[in-house]
Formats: structure tokens, sequence, C-alpha cells
């Protein structure tokens, strides 16, 4: 289970990421969106920053019912998992759902990096392994928007872990203040 902390941490830096991203988007559907891709990233030990930048990447709208037509098949919702080469995934029925499009693409994530090493083409991989494979230019540019992505998601993590640690050691200088003396 997530520590109250981690989760509400977490739950701040990518609210405060698809705040940037999507300042129209409704507060609690970004709220929903940020607990559930929290809570994936718990459940498949995934870094939630990765998965956040694979979203906002794919689907900058934050638009949970996308379907975009793809080379084969069709790409479906926040992480655009893609119906024909994700067949086989048990949760691809519920990629609609951030919780599970997450997971898929933790899963994805995973595999391209036991396939590539921690490299560029590990992350670009998601978009297209072949491409990727090849090094070709068009993979580059799709990491290059990732690690975009990804250091912007990373910088609102680090704001959001100062803020709450700052408080944290002021209630705790303050608790000790009062504590009543001897």
């Amino acid at each position: 289970m997530i520590d109250g902390l981690t989760h509400t941490i977490c739950s701040a830096a990518l609210i405060a990421s698809f705040q940037a991203a999507q300042p129209k988007q409704a507060a609690d559907t970004r709220q929903w969106i940020a607990a559930n891709v929290c809570a994936a990233a718990h459940d498949s030990g995934v870094d939630p920053r990765l998965l956040t930048a694979y979203l906002l990447t794919e689907n900058r709208g934050l638009d949970i019912y996308a379907i975009r037509p793809a080379v084969r098949g069709r790409d479906h919702g926040l992480f655009q998992v893609n119906s024909h080469y994700q067949r086989h995934r048990t949760h691809l029925v519920n990629a609609h759902h951030p919780y599970y499009g997450a997971l898929i693409a933790g899963q994805l994530l995973e595999e391209n990096l036991k396939a590539h090493g921690w490299s560029w083409k590990a992350f670009a991989a998601y978009w297209s392994a072949g491409q990727a494979t090849r090094g070709t230019a068009a993979a580059q540019r799709y990491y290059s928007r990732f690690k975009r992505h990804y250091d912007e998601v990373d910088g609102h993590f680090a704001r959001i872990r100062s803020r709450f640690l700052a408080a944290m050691s002021a209630k705790t200088a303050q608790t000790a203040s009062q504590a009543p003396k001897e």
C-alpha cells in the first residue's frame, strides 16, 4: 500500500503537471487522473514521472476517450495504447481508464528497457519499437518530446516535495517549541 505522504506528493505533482499542460481541464478530472496514475505507478513499481511523461507526450489534451488511427490498429486512451500491437494485454479493454492505461505503459517500458537498456531507444520504443531500434530521426524527435515532458514533471515533483518537506520541518519545529519544559 502506498503511504499517505508519497501518494500526496505524487498526486500534487501530477496535478501541477496536468494543470500546466491543460489548464482548461476540470480540476476533478486532473485529480482523478493523477490519483490513478500514482496508484498504477505504485502497483507496477514504475516511476510515476516516467508514466506521466508518456501520458503528456502521447495525449497532451488529457483526453481519456481519445482514439486515434495508427499504422496498425488504433491508439486508445491517455497513453495511446495500440490495439493491434498490445491486443494480448489483459487490461487492453480498459485502456481508456488511467489506471489500466498506466499499467500497460509501465509494462511496455519495462519490456523496452530489457530490450534496449537504459537508453533513449528504450523510451522512444514506446512510440515505435522498429524506428527506435533503427535510431531514426523520428524516434529521436519522439524521445526529445518525451524528455522535455519528463523534465517538466520532474521539476513539479522536486518543487512539491520541497514544499512538503519544508512544511513538515516547520510543523516539527512548532511542535517541539510547544512541548512542556521540565
